[in-house]
């Protein structure tokens, strides 16, 4: 049974998420976990914690580490791959405007 950070209840692993530990740019192994647990209605709640949307680990950041964008919350590796810098940006809009074209 772990216990939950959050509400201190006591769950199954399997009603636990880990917790990356604070300042882990973007979760690689258990080296990176801080050795506790929040649970899944904690999680729900919670404006401490958050997932990544393209991590595929089911590990929780604190959201001091997780970063914004498009409504959706991603660790500082993945970040760079949703967001668009001004040229990539213009260069898509151009892409868009060449295919619409009659």
């Amino acid at each position: 049974m772990k216990k939950c950070k959050v509400c201190e209840k006591k769950f199954s692993e399997q009603g636990m998420f880990p917790l990356v530990k604070k300042g882990v740019s973007c979760y690689s192994d258990s080296d990176d976990l801080s050795q506790k647990f929040i649970c899944k209605r904690c999680l729900a709640i919670s404006d401490d914690y958050g997932k990544c949307s393209l991590c595929f680990e089911d590990v929780v950041y604190h959201m001091k580490d997780l970063r914004w964008s498009d409504g959706s919350q991603y660790c500082k590796e993945h970040i760079s791959e949703v967001q668009m810098d001004e040229e990539e940006l213009e260069d898509w809009e151009d892409y868009i405007d060449y295919i619409s074209k009659d």
